[in-house]
């Protein structure tokens, strides 16, 4: 009876312990099934993003474009240059000629799902992390603060003494006269000198967003 009572103890035991082991197994690939689907998940918002830093690059670069003739109107401004310039464009020029940009929220999305803890190549997740957070606010806030500086003084002044035409274009000689009475060069210049710090960031920005994006598409073509 003891060896019999021997024997199916060991028997329990070995029937425990194979049911812990298949539910562990089972535990196993569950988990790798989630991990497998959540990873799925992370490349198709890395894909999104992509798309996203494209759509950035092309922002940037039509705004590059542009800018150095808005360079060239304020420099001319700021000189007294007013025969070349078509001054009814003043207030648009000087003022709202700029608009931040809408950038997409994939990154933010995640980070909220912790797809950003899966990226093993620590020095994208960095680059992405410092472009999302630091280089896109930045340029932002330069930009809006460009249009704050300006805005409230330069438009106050343009209704108060500035005249239109019955076009509604702004007549050249009353601007001209305005411009140097109301002391408006320090804002041309304050205007001229943002526009050139930022066309030089903006520059610096788009060859970062360009490198990210390269590192980006090689990654998601290695993981997929």
């Amino acid at each position: 009876m003891e060896n019999k009572t021997g024997k199916y103890f060991k028997y329990a035991i070995g029937e425990i312990i194979l049911v812990v082991i298949g539910i562990l197994i089972a535990l196993s690939i569950n988990n790798w099934n989630d991990q497998r689907i959540l990873k799925k998940e992370v490349i198709a918002q890395l894909k999104i993003f992509s798309n996203e830093l494209k759509d950035d690059i092309d922002i940037f670069e039509s705004k590059i474009k542009t800018y150095p003739d808005d360079v060239d109107y304020l420099q001319k401004l700021s000189k007294g240059e007013y025969e070349e310039l078509d001054l009814s464009q003043f207030f648009y020029t000087v003022v709202l000629n700029d608009n931040s940009i809408l950038f997409g929220d994939s990154y933010a999305n995640l980070k909220t799902n912790g797809g950003i803890d899966l990226i093993d190549d620590i020095d994208l997740k960095t680059n992405m992390g410092f472009y999302n957070d630091r280089a896109r606010i930045y340029i932002n806030e330069f930009i809006e603060y460009g249009i704050s500086a300006a805005l409230a003084y330069v438009d106050e002044t343009v209704l108060s003494y500035m005249e239109f035409d019955n076009n509604n274009e702004l007549v050249k000689e009353n601007t001209i006269k305005v411009i140097k009475e109301k002391k408006l060069n320090n804002i041309i210049n304050l205007q001229l000198k943002q526009k050139k710090v930022l066309l030089t960031n903006l520059k610096n920005v788009n060859e970062f967003a360009k490198k990210i994006k390269e590192q980006l598409d090689d990654y998601i073509d290695a993981h997929e």
